[in-house]
């Protein structure tokens, strides 16, 4: 019954209700997520950070590597302080005055940045804003040019108990990097064993054997062991795993620290969001998700000829061609469907 009432075309009637239940077009425009809304993440633009399952506004001050300094901001014009923005109105996409809160202002990871929502609007905004924190982190007077709110007293207890309150909920975006990188700070993908570790090249020219024989000891093909061998290629952790059964030392891992780094700033921008959240729809599956993402991209085998940035291994290569290798890498895998 169900198949053959949505085989039945819709009465003008019901097509005329629909239409005036339908978002406006701003409103609509407003939540598009599509990675062509997404510009470059830069200072003066509003954003919704979003991590596992908190939500909050935040407004870009700084951007650096995979990291983005921001401070949060609301509606809530009548908690702001002396440390607090307040830009002319209108000038976000909420349409209302607010305010932006340097007092709660804090450094968390790019990937946490859900949903662009547009520039706040004004001239000189970006130095203003980097101006009033600069006052804040030195406790000076904020300069008069800049519209703030009034001082903070010590017992204005509202506005104390709502600048915690968001203090706190910035730290809990800030706290978004546990289990992606560790206490010395190496992104994920690090292998323990590397200080002890065969540079892959050095083990396949020096170790004695046929090509033959190492064929059927490790089982990987004749060509990927040539490409191991004359550094064209990477190994894998499958390739690792091989090697070492065979040789009885660990191999080094796949990708330099430069390059898991590398890596970390590609997946971290917003346009890639979509990439590794894309499969879960639970705002907890989604967060657990990225680790996982970045450690089989990390361990995936490339072909000596599918994705390179140079033809001379032996070259130094720069952060960005590490970049444009994982770019390539993710949108090879898109377009795999995988």
């Amino acid at each position: 019954m169900l198949a053959e009432l949505d085989s039945r075309p819709a009465a003008p009637a019901t097509l005329q209700a629909a239409a005036s239940w339908s978002l406006p077009s701003a409103l609509s425009e407003l939540l598009e997520t599509s990675d062509a809304v997404w510009p470059d993440v830069a200072p003066a633009q509003l954003w919704r950070l979003s991590w596992r399952g908190e939500e909050a506004l935040a407004v870009v001050l700084e951007r650096n590597s995979w990291w983005t300094r921001v401070a949060p901001l609301t509606t809530d014009v009548a908690l702001a302080d002396e440390y607090t923005y307040i830009p002319d109105e209108p000038s976000t996409s909420l349409n209302s005055p607010v305010g932006i809160f340097m007092r709660a202002a804090t450094t968390i990871p790019m990937y946490t940045l859900a949903h662009f929502l547009g520039d706040v609007a004004g001239e000189g905004v970006s130095a203003d804003l980097r101006t009033l924190e600069g006052s804040c982190l030195r406790q000076l007077d904020p300069p008069p040019a800049v519209r703030t709110g009034p001082r903070l007293a010590a017992d204005d207890w509202d506005r104390l108990e709502a600048l915690d309150a968001l203090q706190e909920r910035m730290r809990w975006f800030e706290s978004a990097t546990h289990g992606v990188i560790d206490q010395a700070g190496l992104v994920v993908g690090r292998d323990e064993s590397e200080a002890e570790a065969v540079d892959v090249r050095d083990l396949l020219k020096e170790r004695p054997g046929s090509l033959g024989a190492l064929v059927a000891a490790t089982g990987l093909t004749a060509s990927r062991l040539h490409d191991l061998k004359t550094g064209r290629v990477k190994p894998s952790k499958l390739d690792r795993e091989a090697l070492r059964r065979h040789f009885g030392v660990p191999v080094k891992g796949s990708h330099s620290e430069k390059s898991r780094l590398a890596l970390l700033e590609v997946v971290a921008e917003p346009s890639q969001r979509e990439a590794w959240s894309a499969p879960h729809s639970d705002a907890e599956e989604v967060e657990n998700a990225l680790v996982p993402y970045l450690q089989e991209l990390l361990d995936a085998p490339v072909a000596a000829r599918s994705v390179t940035s140079t033809g001379q291994p032996e070259r130094e290569e720069s952060m960005e061609d590490l970049r444009q290798f994982w770019r390539e890498r993710i949108a090879m895998r898109r377009a795999q469907g995988s």
